[in-house]
């Protein structure tokens, strides 16, 4: 018969981990909430640890601020100091803290130590009753089954059979969920937040949790009045705190309209994955928050995870769902889209990562550039709400709005310049090298002045670029073949390729053309470039 190898003298411990995580309790609230939240006394090896860990479970019950010195005055109110190693084991406390953004994966590793020595425990305690002559091998078996089955029950939260006929779930359900923005997302869901990088995207949803803490409309959409929190993990305290003012006075917002009902969390500097936000949000009690928002979404994303895996986007947004049932709100989530033009894509296609992240969510919605300056299509896919029409809004610091002018299907195109430049060329038509000044005066000008915008708009059905075309009119009206006019009370560029001073019965004047170009650019447009064109000034009286 194999001998069989000697036990291990030691459990499976490692009290430096204990006493960094005590420390960390002590110096950071979030490392606090997450060890109340994940651990037990009975995770720690050291008697005097587990003395510890109760103490400042003791002063978090009671509203107590935690620190050194408040953790040495329970500890001596409860007559266990000296039990719990002394002054001096409180001060070894604080030398053993390296960084409180380690607390979470100091937490995970001592979990993973506690379950490794009930294994120990239990398969010791298998081994005597195997040895003892009268076991029973059935029953040893089925234990071991029903001890594996809670450990995993415990750590994977495995779901029982719960199914109930149709009928009692419609008699117990009459109704939708609340809504928290009507249209778009109800209490208990998940809503994405999608647009491309630096379209102050953020800037909108701190609008949407304005409009929420104080009840009002978003954009079109009707809000409940509820309490919200933002957690940031990109922006600092410092730079929320100047931000949140400036779209408060634009709502004409006070702040006794928000003080119990906007809260805010910066997570800058000490960043957690979306599984080891679990012990914050199960330290929250239920029902505290109607509205979380995640700013920014790829920051929570595990390290290590592939974004374009489906698997691991199911799983992250299954978590989400975990924390929304428990808390009994609603998440917004912030995320980028992928690089380049959005107009072509379906509205669940937008979105940096895998698609799953469209699937998943209950409401996905998206930002696309229109194709005016500052603006944007607001477009969005619901799961419990009918459809929702696309909406144009335009930038105007420091939030967006509503634009109704503007007409929500007119996207932003991709360049298609070098696309039409070879159509051109293949029509039999002039490329951009062929085209002087000298042609762009005679072909694009008219003798009717005409806005600078609606001459490029103009030269690119033409076939021209807008830089092109820009620089090609900078050229003749150097040239003297080019003249800009103005018109009294109004600003704009107007232009004509005839030095007219009277137009329509409109009084205008010939400004003086611009600086002349170098001798370099100067014979890339062509000798005889007349420079001197004198102002004409023209006054009401004179005509």
């Amino acid at each position: 018969m194999t001998e069989q190898p000697d036990l291990p003298p030691v459990l499976p411990q490692s009290l430096e981990i204990e006493k960094a995580i005590l420390g960390e309790m002590c110096v950071d609230a979030a490392a606090l909430e997450a060890g109340l939240a994940q651990l037990s006394a009975d995770a720690f090896m050291a008697p005097a640890n587990r003395i510890i860990f109760a103490a400042l479970g003791r002063l978090h019950q009671r509203g107590d601020d935690v620190d050194f010195l408040t953790l040495r005055n329970e500890l001596s109110r409860s007559r266990q100091l000296e039990e719990a190693g002394g002054v001096d084991a409180v001060v070894q406390l604080g030398e053993s803290v390296a960084s409180p953004d380690h607390a979470v994966t100091h937490i995970r590793s001592l979990l993973d130590l506690h379950r490794a020595r009930q294994w120990f425990m239990f398969a010791r305690e298998i081994q005597q009753e195997v040895t003892r002559p009268d076991h029973n091998l059935a029953d040893l078996e089925k234990r071991f089954g029903e001890q594996v089955a809670e450990w995993q029950d415990h750590r994977t939260d495995m779901i029982r059979p719960a199914y109930i006929p149709a009928t009692t779930m419609i008699e117990g359900n009459p109704e939708l969920r609340q809504p928290i923005i009507e249209g778009l997302l109800r209490r208990g869901e998940v809503m994405n937040v999608i647009a491309p990088p630096k379209l102050r995207k953020s800037w909108l949803v701190l609008n949407l949790l304005l409009s929420v803490a104080s009840g009002r409309h978003w954009l079109h959409f009707p809000t409940y009045p509820g309490r919200c929190l933002l957690i940031d993990n990109e922006l600092h305290a410092q730079t929320l705190a100047r931000r949140i003012p400036r779209v408060m006075q634009v709502m004409d917002l006070a702040p006794e309209d928000i003080a119990d009902r906007l809260f805010v969390e910066s997570l800058r500097g000490r960043l957690c994955d979306i599984y080891e936000m679990a012990g914050y949000f199960n330290a929250i009690k239920p029902g505290t928050f109607d509205l979380i928002v995640l700013d920014a979404w790829y920051r929570f994303q595990p390290k290590g995870e592939d974004e374009n895996s489906n698997a691991a986007i199911c799983a992250a947004y299954n978590q989400l769902d975990r924390y929304a049932a428990h808390l009994d709100c609603c998440f917004v989530v912030i995320h980028h889209a992928s690089k380049g033009v959005q107009t072509g894509k379906a509205v669940t296609d937008v979105g940096a990562g895998a698609g799953a992240q469209a699937r998943a969510a209950d409401a996905h919605l998206i930002l696309r550039e229109h194709a005016k300056p500052n603006a944007v299509v607001l477009e969005a896919a619901v799961r419990s709400w009918p459809p929702v029409e696309p909406i144009a809004l335009r930038w105007e610091f420091p939030t967006w709005t509503t634009a109704r002018d503007l007409d929500p299907t007119d996207l932003k195109k991709p360049n298609h310049s070098k696309r039409r430049r070879e159509k051109t060329e293949q029509e039999g038509q002039p490329s951009e090298s062929a085209w002087t000044a000298s042609r762009f005066a005679s072909e694009i000008l008219t003798a009717e002045p005409t806005t600078k915008a609606a001459i490029i708009e103009k030269s690119i059905g033409a076939g021209l670029t807008k830089a092109r075309a820009s620089g090609l009119l900078a050229a003749a009206e150097c040239a003297g073949q080019a003249h800009r006019i103005q018109k009294p009370k109004d600003n704009r560029a107007w232009y004509s390729n005839q030095p007219e001073t009277t137009l329509g019965g409109v009084c205008v004047c010939v400004a003086r053309p611009p600086t002349p170009p170098s001798d370099a650019l100067q014979a890339s447009w062509g000798s005889g470039v007349s420079t001197q064109i004198e102002t004409v000034a023209c006054q009401a009286g004179d005509l």
